[in-house]
């Protein structure tokens, strides 16, 4: 728009393109389970505005800017070393940007497009990168005789699972305002189809298996005398109950050091239906004597019983009534 003789420069929105093309994937992928070769170096959920991890002048650091477009949310990042894969996390799965060579910043990633064609908000971004890391020991520099040389040393990350049990008092499959922790519920860590590891939730709820190395788990809950599972996957993974047919989660990708505190569980007593209860009468009709006093056998005082009628050999006919 031109106004005298300026020219007005309204702001544009970004319309740059990922320079890789997103994989969507279904469900909520980790880093390990994405490629065995990778870990997650830092997870971001829920989703804010901009920030950066640990620190802008650690040695290595990521940061990233969520914002809003005409298409829906999306994100850009950069990163102090080569990152090798962004899981995106919206709606019910997610978008892979996986960089082959390692890159170091992309924009405008976002989610897998919903039923109305837009991009749905994010509830949370993965930054993997390579699975295991290195240490170097130093390298002398004497006259003579030459330099040793380096000798790479493998560290082994320690990974976690967890977390939480509640009681779904409303059985939405939700964590609601003021629906409490349950403890004392009891928990297996299972690898291969055997277990691994038991617990036992604290007081607030909370369960923890540390000390993990990479592979495949899952977690299975034993349901407490009177309980029912919640319905699993009704909202995000911070919020909703994952508990499968049998107390079971799915199969858990875990990378090396990755910290998966997302597998919670909801449990909730059902509504307890009376039994229909009948009652019977017990009540004893009497039925009156219509003789006269002229039958047979027949005197003053109490009415003639039964037993009565069969000693003097009366006939049916004499006592009328209803039987």
């Amino acid at each position: 728009m031109l106004i005298g003789f300026g020219l007005l420069i309204l702001p544009a929105e970004r319309v740059d393109a990922a320079t890789v093309d997103p994989i969507s994937i279904e469900g909520n992928a980790t880093c390990g389970s994405l490629d065995p070769t990778w870990v997650e170096f830092h997870k971001v959920e829920p989703v804010t505005d901009g920030g950066v991890w640990p620190a802008a002048d650690a040695d290595m650091h990521v940061t990233w800017d969520a914002y809003a477009t005409s298409g829906g949310q999306a994100l850009d990042w950069t990163s102090s070393f080569p990152i090798l894969g962004v899981f995106v996390k919206g709606g019910p799965g997610g978008n892979l940007y996986r960089y082959e060579a390692g890159s170091s910043g992309d924009t405008l990633l976002h989610a897998p497009a919903n039923s109305s064609g837009g991009w749905p908000a994010l509830s949370h971004i993965s930054f993997c990168h390579l699975e295991t890391t290195t240490t170097s020991s130093p390298t002398t520099t004497p006259t003579t005789p030459p330099t040793e040389p380096t000798t790479p040393t493998t560290v082994t990350l320690a990974g976690e699972i967890g977390d939480y049990v509640w009681h779904d008092v409303d059985a939405n499959g939700i964590q609601g305002i003021g629906e409490e922790g349950l403890g004392g519920v009891a928990v297996k860590l299972l690898k291969g189809g055997s277990v691994v590891a038991n617990t036992r939730t604290d007081a607030l709820g909370k369960y923890l298996f540390a000390g993990l190395v990479a592979g495949i788990y899952e977690v299975q809950f034993a349901l407490p005398d009177g309980y029912q599972f919640s319905a699993p996957d009704q909202t995000n993974d911070a919020e909703d109950s994952d508990a499968l047919a049998g107390g079971k989660t799915g199969p858990i990708a875990l990378a090396a050091g990755e910290k998966d505190h997302t597998w919670d569980v909801g449990i909730f007593r059902p509504a307890q239906v009376l039994p229909q209860v009948v009652t019977t009468s017990t009540a004893v009709e009497t039925l009156p004597f219509t003789g006269s006093p002229n039958s047979p056998g027949f005197t003053s005082g109490p009415l003639p019983t039964i037993q009565d009628w069969i000693d003097h050999n009366h006939r049916p006919s004499q006592l009328v009534g209803r039987h």
